[in-house]
């Protein structure tokens, strides 16, 4: 199966997880793999809380922001399927080159904000995890649409698009468009699935019979369409 994202509205995590899974529920209802492996990463996030809990009693909340090492410590005690937590640490692998070259970090000492968080864990491994249900071994992209703008985030007020997106820009190859005044339309964790993927951009949508189509927004309102993924087979 071949999987076409068209991110001319932008591309972000929960777009990207929920459109897969949208498609899941077309192509193969009953199917649970994606549930299972949140299920395994919900208990090992619960772990993680409750051994932090343990060594800290009554302290200060750390769940907003995690190591990468920590991360790389809840995914691996998740248990998840070969083919998806290699696609997941690609994923990280991305976002910490680029959160490491944004604040002149070493990758080992890097430290998520909102990419560390529990809704962004189940983005990515869901959205990796759907790949895989659906057996799709070919993934594309069209030209990527950014805004210009400033965003709210944990680091305080960013240009758009922010340093951890601009340093993605510059590992891809893919086509990227300003809209302007359009604001934030991509996150570095909706490219960093893309890359992590191995999505590969392509100027047109692939040929093929398509078998599902979805159209996802993001949490934030760009005023803007949503994301359309296409399910295709020969």
């Amino acid at each position: 199966m071949k999987l076409y994202f068209d991110c001319k509205n932008g591309v972000s995590g929960d777009m990207l997880y929920r459109g897969l899974v949208e498609i899941l529920g077309e192509v193969s209802p009953d199917d649970r793999f994606v549930e299972i492996q949140l299920e395994k990463l919900q208990r090992s996030i619960r772990e993680n809380k409750e051994k932090k809990e343990e060594e800290s009693p009554g302290g200060e909340d750390h769940y907003h922001s995690r190591s990468y090492k920590e991360i790389q410590d809840i995914l691996l005690s998740a248990n998840l399927e070969t083919e998806t937590i290699k696609r997941v640490a690609e994923i990280f692998r991305y976002l910490s080159m680029a959160e490491g070259q944004v604040h002149k970090t070493p990758v080992g000492d890097v430290v998520f904000h909102e990419v560390g968080r529990d809704e962004a864990l189940m983005n990515i491994v869901g959205f990796s995890a759907a790949i895989e249900a659906l057996e799709a071994d070919r993934l594309y992209c069209s030209v990527i649409c950014d805004g210009t703008g400033t965003v709210e985030c944990a680091h305080g007020t960013l240009e758009v698009p922010v340093p951890a997106v601009s340093a993605l820009m510059d590992m891809s190859a893919y086509a990227f468009k300003t809209r302007k005044g359009a604001g934030e339309m991509v996150t570095p964790t909706g490219l960093a699935m893309l890359m992590g993927a191995k999505a590969l951009y392509i100027f047109k949508k692939p040929s093929g019979k398509k078998v599902a189509q979805v159209e996802v927004k993001g949490t934030r309102d760009t005023g803007k369409g949503g994301m359309k993924i296409y399910a295709i087979v020969k």
